[in-house]
């Protein structure tokens, strides 16, 4: 996961406990640089079928 979604794990809970425990965080963290627009392209350009609640057939998604 990139560090900036590591981050947003705050409080006291067991799972808080957990991700920021020294080897699980070393194997979680990613080594590259986080690229949003890799991510944000695709639902950008197929859009998303709210009443299907499925993404479009010509994004190589389903019916």
């Amino acid at each position: 996961m990139p560090l900036e979604v590591h981050g947003e794990f705050t409080g006291d809970g067991l799972h808080v406990q957990w991700i920021n425990d020294p080897d699980v965080k070393a194997a979680l963290i990613l080594d590259e640089a986080a690229e949003p627009a890799l991510v944000q392209g695709p639902p950008e350009q197929c859009g998303y079928s709210l009443w299907k609640n499925r993404f479009a057939a010509s994004c190589g998604g389903w019916n």
